[in-house]
């Protein structure tokens, strides 16, 4: 009797690790950059006034997923990128493709031009668009 407790004990965190390896190794995602579709601004802001920058990113299938705005951010320009996860395996996923749309705030601190970038999917290609500031 005593002998099977200790078997047990010397088993159970031995099983556990192994459950939790098995966890993460069958579970792992692979982030991407999302193709961008939209991305809307003001042509003029006023100086110290925020303003919103609406970004429209495409999800190509059901196994992708929105993850997070990545913002880059100067006195004169801000950089976007919208990253997203899929499943390192293959798995069964609808063909649906869906837009995310997400809006980050701007405050350009001074007057003049002030970019506003959209990383490009895998390309790392920038679309831009140029906000006057007064």
């Amino acid at each position: 009797m005593m002998a099977a407790t200790k078997s047990r004990f010397f088993l159970a965190p031995i099983v556990s690790l192994l459950l939790l390896a098995g966890c993460s190794l069958f579970d792992n995602e692979q982030s991407f950059v999302m193709p961008i579709s939209h991305l809307e601004t003001p042509e003029v802001a006023a100086q110290g006034q925020a303003f919103d920058v609406l970004i429209v990113g495409d999800l190509v299938d059901g196994c992708q997923q929105f993850d997070r705005l990545d913002v880059d951010a100067s006195a004169s320009r801000v950089v976007l990128t919208m990253i997203g996860t899929e499943p390192d395996r293959p798995q069964t996923c609808t063909l649906e493709g869906r837009s995310i749309e997400r809006s980050h705030r701007v405050v350009p601190q001074r007057i003049g031009s002030f970019v506003v970038a959209a990383r490009q999917g895998e390309t790392g290609r920038l679309t831009e668009r140029v906000v006057r500031v007064e």
